[in-house]
């Protein structure tokens, strides 16, 4: 008994030695690809960058035709290392659910607007097929399902050179509880062999050597989808013929949302595709850039010159915070990886300034590092929203065009206010309003703090009935997303809910500022989840 039992503790003790060495290697690999994403993503955007900067110059027929060759190219290399990356942390996605109440139809025409874009370049028709009646709101892993959805619509769009892509949906059976759904992407690409049907959806596995030199890429956008459907429950499939197109069915059964709030609906057709170049609307602005990496400075300093705005460039956190605080910004862009303290310290010492109009910057994050954590990270110390490296035109352009179009709409709900009220009782209750978003934040900060989603629920239902009144619709949406799914008892929905409400927040308080000059007590307005 004695050896049986000290066998037994051997055995016990080299499988938990054998779980930290696992556990130890799955931690390194992490940040292993942490790491790699930004080394290649820093340089990426340095090369992709001059190249958009160059197609702005005066060239030749000849040089213009390799220039874009070369951004060709280096897009491309770009796809195949995010397919890389991406397969490469797909068991940390699959071994976690991050469940929330959403609207399948609205997810649907969101990919479907996403991707217009691309396929327009291409001449294809792409459009959405919503069903009749609507879908009801479902409960569960909603980022999965998007993420599938987008694959599948890529693969249709890049596999197809003339005809159409139409995404459809349909309710179907499901277990007692349960809503089961029917998702279709149809396309009327060139079709995929009986032999191959099967073999596609291992990692790095194409049709055929043809189709892999025609069309490139890793072949691993379907492999990804169908092990993020195994993860959700869901089961993807394939019907297609050579010559006839392909379709692709995701049938999975999720439960009803929790709240019987009616459906956002996101637009149903494609909106036009923007004008090209980064030009955006509205005035110049002056921007803090803070950016370590001289060409990607290079990079950001072009695009912001050929937009027609003006800048100040630091390479340090600690220079950042100084310059935001002491002087006026339209916006700050943080590059989040920095010598000495990082983007997201620095916008937290932002955020946390004695003079509230400065702590209310937006602020904009640049990273390599496109993980989820890491992004609600950024989010959570304070900033408005992260794009990507490498940085596209287009991204900066739009992100600017959000915060603007934010700041246009609270000022013509003021402008409205005061044509039936006056000047002088609309500057009173802007005030007003300024000191309610401050007391509210904090208060709900406080009660997130301390896990009472009911006190969150109670403080942004206040709150959301003060911005429908004064007609500021960004923030009233963001409070009524966060009351819901405070009710709900979503702990996840409640943290983007939040980011979301901080952002929107953040807008009203300085269009409110810059309207009336109201001042406030130095009781800076901070996310939350800091």
């Amino acid at each position: 008994v004695d050896e049986q039992t000290e066998k037994l503790r051997g055995e016990v003790a080299a499988h938990a030695a054998a779980r930290q060495r696992a556990e130890a290697a799955d931690r390194a690999k992490s940040e292993f690809l942490a790491m790699m994403s930004h080394e290649i993503r820093t340089p990426m955007n340095g090369v992709l960058g001059m190249l958009r900067g160059l197609s702005r110059d005066a060239l030749t027929d000849r040089q213009r035709a390799g220039l874009e060759a070369a951004l060709a190219s280096g897009k491309g290399l770009l796809t195949i290392l995010n397919g890389l990356l991406d397969y490469a942390k797909i068991d940390g996605l699959t071994d976690t659910r991050q469940e929330s109440d959403f609207d399948p139809d609205a997810l649907l025409a969101e990919v479907v607007l996403i991707m217009s874009a691309v396929a327009e370049e291409k001449g294809l028709a792409l459009r959405y097929s919503p069903p009749d009646p609507a879908l009801p709101r479902l409960r569960g892993d909603a980022g999965k399902l998007r993420q599938i959805v987008f694959n599948l619509v890529s693969n249709a769009v890049k596999f197809t050179d003339k005809g159409e892509v139409v995404v459809s949906a349909e309710p179907a059976p499901a277990a007692p509880g349960r809503c089961g759904l029917m998702i279709r992407v149809r396309d009327t690409g060139k079709g995929i062999a009986p032999a191959a049907q099967e073999r596609i959806f291992a990692p790095f596995e194409q049709e055929d050597a043809q189709t892999a030199r025609t069309y490139g890429g890793t072949g691993l956008g379907l492999a990804i989808s169908r092990r993020l459907a195994e993860a959700i429950g869901a089961r993807l499939a394939l019907r297609s013929a050579p010559g006839e197109g392909s379709e692709f069915t995701l049938a999975l059964a999720f439960a009803p949302a929790a709240d019987d709030a009616p459906p956002d609906r996101a637009p149903r057709t494609p909106a036009p595709s923007p004008a090209p170049g980064p030009e955006p609307a509205g005035p110049p602005l002056r921007l803090l850039v803070v950016e370590d990496h001289p060409i990607n400075t290079a990079v950001i300093e072009a695009y912001l010159e050929a937009m027609g705005h003006g800048f100040e460039t630091v390479a340090t956190g600690e220079e950042a915070v100084a310059r935001a605080l002491g002087a006026d910004f339209d916006a700050v862009l943080m590059d989040v990886n920095l010598p000495g303290i990082s983007g997201i310290e620095a916008t937290r010492a932002i955020r946390e300034a004695p003079e509230p109009a400065r702590a209310q910057v937006p602020v904009i994050g640049i990273s390599a590092h496109i993980h989820d954590h890491d992004i609600a990270a950024c989010l959570g110390a304070g900033m408005d929203e992260v794009l990507p490296k490498p940085l596209a035109p287009e991204d900066l352009a739009a992100a600017f065009g959000r915060i603007a179009a934010l700041r246009a709409g609270v000022v013509a709900a003021l402008e409205a206010t005061a044509a039936d009220l006056g000047a002088e009782r609309t500057a009173a209750l802007a005030a007003m309003m300024q000191a309610e978003i401050a007391t509210a934040t904090e208060a709900i900060g406080a009660a997130l703090a301390a896990g009472d989603h009911a006190a969150v629920a109670r403080q942004a239902h206040q709150l959301r009935g003060a911005a429908g009144t004064l007609g500021f619709s960004d923030l009233h949406a963001a409070l009524e997303r966060l009351e819901r799914a405070a009710r709900a008892g979503d702990g996840a929905g409640v943290g983007r809910a939040e980011t979301a409400f901080g952002t929107a927040a953040r807008g009203v308080w300085r269009a409110i500022g810059s309207s009336f000059g109201t001042t406030l007590p130095p009781r800076p307005l901070m996310q939350a989840a800091q």
